[in-house]
């Protein structure tokens, strides 16, 4: 295992030395996917960096017990602990970019596109980044709202509300208020 999370580890910082920053030190971060023996869904575990040990392997087991019973109420003690994968996320600061570029930026991602909606045809759609709504914003279909992890489609004859948390409900054939 500590073979394979070496290998992980050196493509990681290959990838994140081809995106430009390299004079950052980035943070290595180890996990172990486990699950008891016959089940079918598992949950990630942080690894001890470094050499995995008997006893780092052991406390990764150990945590993956208690998450269990944290999660579904019970722990297996006596069953077995498969490891699915091992994951190694690479990651650096945020950068804050200056004004200028962060508007540059925003501007690429925000306006109107012409977007294929089946039995519509391609209809003006309105693009907007979720940083950009405010809790009780509301609007109307078609709408495309992108975020760092996510792109949400809101169809024509849609409304979404904006909660709070960065939440987005969509109700449909509802007109704005």
């Amino acid at each position: 295992m500590e073979a394979l999370f070496e290998e992980l580890e050196r493509a990681s910082l290959e990838d994140f030395a081809a995106q430009d920053v390299a004079h950052e030190t980035p943070e290595l971060r180890r996990s172990i996917a486990m699950r008891y023996q016959g089940q079918n869904y598992e949950q990630e575990v942080p690894a001890a960096s470094g050499a995995l040990t008997e006893a780092a392997l052991a406390a990764a087991v150990a945590e993956y017990h208690g998450l269990h019973e944290e999660f579904y109420g019970y722990r297996f003690e006596s069953i077995p602990v498969e490891f699915v994968w091992l994951s190694v996320v690479v990651s650096g600061r945020e950068i804050d970019l200056p004004p200028e570029e962060a508007a540059a930026e925003d501007s690429r991602r925000t306006g109107t596109r012409d977007v294929y909606f089946p039995g519509e045809g391609f209809l003006p759609t309105t693009i907007v980044r979720l940083g950009g709504l405010a809790v009780s914003d509301q609007r109307l279909g078609p709408l495309i709202v992108e975020s760092m992890d996510s792109t949400v489609l809101v169809p024509p004859g849609w409304r979404l509300t904006a909660a709070a948390g960065g939440v987005l409900e969509l109700e449909r054939g509802r007109e704005q208020p």
